[in-house]
């Protein structure tokens, strides 16, 4: 892994960077304040022999005493020496307590050991350090072999008194709170690591190189709020509406220029990744290029075009194909100069499999192909039905439409793997990707629609639909009429 797509699997879990960090140091400097401060004081005691006056003599005495200092530093914590510490101090104190209270530590090389004590009280450590050391100086002259006169063959010496300390030994706040922090950082990076490891939703166009089937690029996908909007037709001049007519650019030279027509299916591998956005963007931009296009709504389960649109919805594609009225009378036109076309979905039969594979979906397939420039045909999701398997076979291609971190790799290869046992060409994935918020002084992008927009909008669809004479109203009685 370079250090670039660790930099950026650790953007992607940014708000995980920054939580655990901060719950490190809360958890640290929580610690910290409720721990009672604990304040050390040290003091040494100096061994040696007091007899010698060669300079033999005085090596072999100082080798003897190095010898014996682990001797004197575990005296140094008997209760011999700590009860005769604990009789001497100024306040109630018992020899298991200092015991807890007294650590020792032998210098190396040296004939120095050294006498510390915690308490929670400054002075009282002072104490402590410096009566222990007094105790072990007079048993460790009781305990040591004695000469010829009867004097102790070890001299015992207090090297100063414990100087009474003024900052508290423990807790150390501020190593804590470093270590906290570390702490935090290091989970906070194993955590996305292990999430990068463990999940395979799609995140990027890089995530898209699946063998020989090509990435098309990527398109935007409203907000919830902004579900009516089609950039191509209400926002021509935004970034947006570019990245679709880029993807129309894209989708013609995989088409090599051999047909004269062009059907395309676009489809997904689950709900909600935006095939119907992508599919509705698309034929505008077909359209507003000169060419006659006809959006097919395939999904005869969960139609959404006519809504999108503000179409009649009643009467569409399932009408023809159950035979109750001709395709001419159903599809609709855009009005205008569009030269779009729409066929909904019509009512929502029981049995729409049965529909899509007959043999007048065919027939239609092949007299809209001989009609229009361009066919494009929003089917249901892979995954969830088998219409799409129906109805790309039909076509000159599919479009899969993936979704930033909702589709995961195992949905688009079964998906891919169920078009490729029908031998249905895939021209390619488009990667849908949610808009983030835009700042209003950008004059490259489009902001969303105020209602009185929208409905002056389609408004303005109403009467170019009925300059052009077209019959269909929204009125039940009328749809009643092909039933």
């Amino acid at each position: 892994m370079s250090i670039n797509e660790l930099l950026h699997i650790l953007r992607r879990h940014m708000v995980l960077m920054i939580v655990l960090p901060l719950v490190g140091l809360v958890c640290a400097g929580g610690y910290s304040a409720t721990r009672t401060p604990m304040y050390r004081a040290t003091t040494s005691v100096y061994f040696s022999l007091p007899y010698g006056d060669s300079a033999v003599d005085l090596s072999q005495g100082s080798a003897y005493t190095q010898a014996q200092i682990e001797s004197y530093s575990v005296l140094a914590k008997s209760p011999r020496v700590l009860e005769s510490a604990a009789s001497k101090l100024p306040f109630d104190a018992t020899p298991a307590q200092l015991a807890s209270a007294v650590q020792t530590t032998s210098v190396s090389g040296t004939v120095i050991l050294q006498i510390s004590a915690t308490d929670a009280s400054a002075t009282h450590a002072a104490l402590i350090a410096d009566q222990t050391a007094s105790s072990l100086r007079d048993i460790a002259r009781d305990l040591s072999p004695k000469d010829a006169k009867g004097k102790p063959t070890v001299d015992v010496a207090t090297i100063g008194q414990a100087k009474i300390p003024s900052v508290p030994s423990t807790p150390r706040t501020k190593r804590n709170l470093a270590l906290g922090l570390l702490a935090g950082i290091v989970l906070a990076v194993t955590w996305a690591l292990l999430r990068e490891k463990v999940d395979t939703r799609i995140r990027s166009m890089e995530d898209l190189e699946l063998g020989e089937i090509p990435s098309l690029g990527s398109m935007p996908l409203p907000r919830r709020r902004d579900h009516g909007h089609i950039a191509v037709l209400d926002a021509p001049t935004s970034s947006s509406a570019e990245q679709f007519r880029r993807l129309r650019t894209g989708l013609l030279f995989t088409q090599d220029g051999k047909d004269k027509s062009v059907a395309l299916t676009v489809t997904s591998s689950c709900s909600g990744e935006g095939k119907s956005t992508l599919a509705l963007n698309l034929a505008s931009s077909f359209a507003e290029a000169g060419q006659r296009v006809l959006l097919v709504d395939a999904d005869l389960r969960r139609p959404t075009i006519a809504e999108r649109l503000d179409l009649e919805g009643a009467v569409g594609l399932s009408t023809v194909l159950s035979g109750q009225a001709p395709f001419e009378e159903v599809v609709q036109p855009m009005g205008g100069e569009s030269g779009l076309d729409v066929l909904a979905a019509g009512t929502v039969p029981p049995n729409p499999a049965q529909l899509l594979g007959s043999a007048r979906m065919q027939e239609l397939m092949h007299t809209v192909n001989a009609i229009y420039d361009v066919v494009i045909v929003d089917s249901p999701p892979l995954l969830a039905v088998a219409d799409a398997a129906l109805v790309s076979p039909l076509t000159s291609g599919c479009v899969v439409v993936v979704r930033q971190g909702q589709t995961h790799l195992a949905d688009i290869q079964d998906a891919l793997s169920g078009l490729d046992n029908i031998d249905t060409h895939v021209l390619g994935l488009v990667l849908s990707r949610r808009l983030p918020r835009l700042r209003r002084s950008d004059p490259y992008t489009y902001e969303s629609e105020s209602r009185g927009a929208k409905r002056e909008r389609r408004g303005v669809r109403h009467r170019a639909r009925q300059e052009r004479g077209y019959p269909l109203r929204r009125s039940s009685q009328r749809v009643g009429d092909f039933r």
